[in-house]
């Protein structure tokens, strides 16, 4: 038996709620050796440490399989259909509505009779990020004056690589993805990995 379920046992409480607020409670320390160890080192490296924080933080909660296959899986599926087709507000709409209908069948087909902790709440809260940055990147191809004061400030103009769209969709400081939306342009920008602004 581990840390978390030697607690789980003194205390009565539910292993896997004690094993998320543990892993809530690590984001602290991993937030502090970025700032202070790779703060303005190379974009590249800062993406790379930010999608291996991600996945293993949400996986050491949620289960690897869980994890890698029902939200990686339709996370890169999303990247390549924006790739291939580029952003518009069809793409956009197709990529809410896939990813609406996908979520909505996975909470039937892993519900239970209890609150349940398991890899569909992360799943949600990537499910507003990637579709706010299909959003983002349709904005950033629309005209400046047909865009109203939100969408100037949160279009996203130039297309992401495959390492700054993970790093966005894994990134670990929106609380190990349970309820924190971070907003497209702060965590895509390139003044988060450039030493402009604080992650």
């Amino acid at each position: 038996m581990g840390f978390v379920s030697d607690l789980a046992a003194t205390t009565g409480q539910n292993e896997q709620a004690l094993l998320l607020i543990v892993t809530l409670f690590s984001v602290f320390p991993i937030a502090l050796f970025h700032r202070f160890v790779l703060y303005r080192s190379s974009p590249a490296l800062q993406h790379v440490f930010v999608i291996a924080a991600g996945i293993a933080l949400t996986c050491n909660v949620f289960g690897w399989f869980d994890m890698l296959v029902y939200a990686m899986g339709p996370s890169l599926v999303v990247y390549a259909i924006l790739f291939v087709a580029g952003p518009s507000s069809a793409v956009s709409s197709v990529v809410f509505f896939s990813l609406l209908a996908y979520l909505l069948g996975c909470y039937t087909m892993f519900s239970s009779e209890d609150y349940d902790i398991n890899w569909t709440t992360v799943f949600c809260v990537m499910f507003l990020r990637i579709t706010s940055l299909a959003m983002d990147l349709a904005d950033g191809k629309r005209p400046e004056e047909k865009l109203s004061r939100d969408q100037k400030l949160f279009a996203v103009k130039r297309f992401p690589n495959i390492l700054e769209y993970l790093g966005f969709v894994w990134f670990y400081p929106a609380g190990v993805k349970t309820a924190v939306h971070v907003t497209t342009k702060t965590t895509l920008n390139e003044r988060q990995v450039s030493g402009q602004v604080i992650c």
